[in-house]
């Protein structure tokens, strides 16, 4: 396995979701590419919170759905919406084998669960692009991790 931990070159807010998301996506894409080139990679995982949820699903993905290849898939913590505007290269076929988890408290109000661009929307999307989604959204939960992204993502893809 192979960890990638990526600050946002957006230095302004520390932020995925504002300022040039699409050369954002290009810059993690081109990460990602390198490291396939470079070690023998069998499944691709994606993980974030928040803006960097946000930033997977609105943005990476859509604009390099090539990324997915291999399998694999993503789980995103409060946040994980549907890609921003009206174009999108995910397709059934480009998202074959994937899998993608969203988990967001129904308390959260910084990416709130039901928003156009918060998490059901998102999962409902890549559903309807042959994702296979899943999703825990616990009652009463904010918008914090609170020690729950390793033990989730853990336990994701020990199950994939």
């Amino acid at each position: 396995m192979i960890t990638l931990a990526v600050e946002s070159p957006n230095q302004s807010c520390e932020c995925w979701h504002t300022g040039d998301t699409s050369g954002y996506a290009d810059f993690l894409a081109a990460l990602i590419e390198q490291q396939l080139g470079t070690y023998p990679v069998g499944e691709v995982w994606l993980s974030g919170f928040s803006s960097g949820a946000q930033e997977i699903t609105r943005f990476l993905v859509p604009r390099h759905p090539e990324l997915m290849r291999l399998g694999g898939g993503w789980v995103v913590f409060g946040g994980g919406g549907p890609p921003a505007g009206s174009s999108s290269a995910v397709t059934a076929a480009s998202m074959a084998g994937v899998r993608g988890h969203w988990f967001t408290g129904t308390a959260d109000t910084a990416v709130p669960l039901t928003a156009s661009w918060g998490a059901q929307a998102g999962e409902r999307f890549y559903a309807g692009r042959g994702v296979v989604t899943s999703g825990d959204y616990p009652s009463g939960v904010g918008h914090a991790l609170d020690g729950r992204l390793g033990p989730t993502v853990g336990r994701l893809i020990d199950q994939s």
